[in-house]
């Protein structure tokens, strides 16, 4: 991994998950949905094992960094009708559904340790990835 690369905040895995019913006979026009969004650890910088333990010593190692993986959820309830011959749907969509608001950490400043030294278990933050919180957004659509 080159500690140059604009690979920050990018995760190797990702996955949504949507879940979605539309009723047919009871609460006809209604419908509902559920969605997952996971990303993995994401890459956020390294450590540099060097001889000496200082900067100006001989590169040996560099150890990649990750962050930690999150999950998001939302939620949607849709209501389709008619007006006359006009098709209508109202739509309540909520993202953030947990209401995470945690800064996470996109970015780290890069340490330095000598060989057999054990791997640094702290770093210091130098980017953050402020989350959105909980958003209800309302949307009407006409089809004509």
């Amino acid at each position: 991994i080159q500690t140059n690369s604009n690979n920050f905040g990018g995760g190797k895995v990702s996955l949504n998950a949507v879940v979605a019913y539309d009723f047919q006979r009871f609460l006809k026009g209604w419908s509902v949905s559920a969605n997952a969004n996971y990303k993995g650890a994401p890459y956020t910088g390294s450590y540099e094992i060097r001889t000496g333990g200082t900067a100006s010593g001989d590169l040996i190692e560099t150890v990649p960094v990750y962050g930690t993986s999150t999950t998001n959820y939302g939620a949607m309830v849709r209501y389709v009708t008619r007006f006359k011959k006009t098709k209508v749907s109202f739509q309540v969509d909520i993202s953030n559904l947990t209401n995470e608001t945690e800064p996470l950490v996109r970015r780290v400043q890069t340490r330095v340790i000598a060989p057999g030294d054990p791997a640094p278990s702290t770093f210091i933050p130098t980017s953050y990835f402020i989350q959105y919180p909980r958003t209800w957004r309302f949307t009407t659509q006409i089809d004509f």
